[in-house]
């Protein structure tokens, strides 16, 4: 909780710079020095250097995952379907994986933010039960749950509570860097997985994954900060959307992608945002725009494209488009780079993120701050007490 005195300090902190950057908006540059300035001093957890550093993690991730796999029994591992257990930051690396990989696996993909597990899941399921910090109280609680089922369980987090209790319950456990927020350690939560998958599978993904690595080196000399906003797309996509209410729309394996956006824009950018999906929006929310509501006319859609794209998925875009045009205050193609759906998926997820700490920057905010989420997980605790409980119960 913040003192008077700090609540204040912050407040005119932030009133100064929404003035500066309502100037900045009017002019044509988005300048490396009022970046500088945003990250000394609204910046304090470094999400946009962090960013930066985005292709070292990712490249990082997939060599703990390698190493993992030399202690997994593949051929005792068969399982019938896989489920990813997580919620928040955590949850979206088993979508990503879901969504590149379920028209090419042939046992279903799942991904549950719950306490609680599914009825049908049972011995023949492998759960890989994600947490960042090792602390998610719904997850704990779901991967006890599994365990007492009889799953086969893989556990990933930086420590905390996952990490004891692998241990006492002797779950393969995979261990990344700590340090980070969740949603900032997307790529430990997610790139780890693919060897493994790839193991279960027999499918080649490692070509997959050296396109993604070399697009994503190539994209972030466009997005990181030093580079001036009529070089960097995130920059621009930031101040197109700055004071719209953004509306993501994906579609098959960018569907969690456009839910990534979204998720990064409440948490970074501390803004409404929306997504939804094609061909489902088709069916429903289309229709919010035949008689639209001042606020509809706020809207700013963003359609996610990747270089990979049945031609279905781009008649559907490009109708909506037609039906939507005029309606809203503006539209953006966000396309994804090379010829693997895993590239695409990356390499939007990236402008994503830069984008949501950018338009943190123009809102005058800190992208890093969490703390309505951390009071509530305070509040939940002292309520019903899951952690307490589950670290009395296994002596952690």
């Amino acid at each position: 909780m913040l003192d008077a005195v700090e609540y204040l300090k912050r407040k005119i902190l932030n009133q100064r710079f929404i003035i500066l950057n309502s100037i900045l908006l009017r002019g044509s540059r988005f300048s490396r020095e009022v970046l500088q300035m945003h990250g000394e001093k609204i910046d304090r957890f470094n999400v946009g250097g962090l960013a930066e550093t985005f292709p070292e993690q990712f490249e990082e991730a997939y060599r703990i995952g390698l190493e993992f796999t030399s202690i997994i029994d593949f051929e005792k591992l068969n399982p019938s379907m896989v489920v990813f257990a997580g919620v928040g930051g955590s949850a979206v690396g088993g979508d990503l994986i879901r969504d590149w990989l379920k028209c090419r696996v042939k046992i279903p993909i799942d991904v549950c933010r719950s306490y609680d597990p599914p009825a049908y899941l049972s011995d023949k399921t492998l759960v890989f039960a994600i947490s960042y910090s090792g602390n998610t109280e719904e997850t704990l609680s779901f991967m006890i749950k599994a365990y007492k089922l009889g799953c086969t369980i893989i556990s990933l987090s930086s420590g905390g509570f996952m990490e004891r209790l692998s241990e006492k319950l002797r779950i393969p456990h995979i261990k990344v860097p700590s340090g980070l927020l969740p949603r900032a350690a997307i790529a430990y939560l997610s790139t780890p997985l693919i060897p493994i998958v790839e193991k279960l599978t027999n499918i080649d993904l490692k070509w997959e994954v050296d396109e993604t690595l070399e697009n994503l080196r190539k994209l972030r000399a466009k997005l990181v900060r030093a580079t001036p906003i009529e070089e960097n797309p995130a920059k621009k996509l930031a101040r197109m959307i700055y004071g719209k209410i953004p509306t993501i729309f994906g579609y098959g394996y960018l569907s969690s992608v456009a839910r990534r956006f979204k998720n990064q824009l409440n948490e970074n950018s501390k803004v409404v945002a929306r997504w939804d999906e094609f061909p489902e929006l088709n069916h429903n929310e289309i229709m919010a725009y035949q008689n639209p509501e001042p606020y509809v006319k706020n809207q700013f859609i963003i359609f996610l494209r990747g270089r990979v794209e049945q031609p279905e998925n781009t008649a559907r875009i490009e109708n909506t488009r037609r039906i939507v045009e005029g309606k809203v205050s503006g539209i953006y193609d966000l396309y994804g780079l090379g010829s693997s759906i895993l590239s695409n998926i990356y390499t939007i997820l990236y402008i994503a993120d830069f984008t949501s700490v950018y338009l943190a920057y123009l809102r005058g905010v800190d992208p890093g701050d969490t703390s309505l989420i951390e009071d509530l997980k305070k509040r939940l605790d002292s309520s019903i007490g899951i952690l307490s409980r589950i670290k009395s119960e296994y002596k952690l």
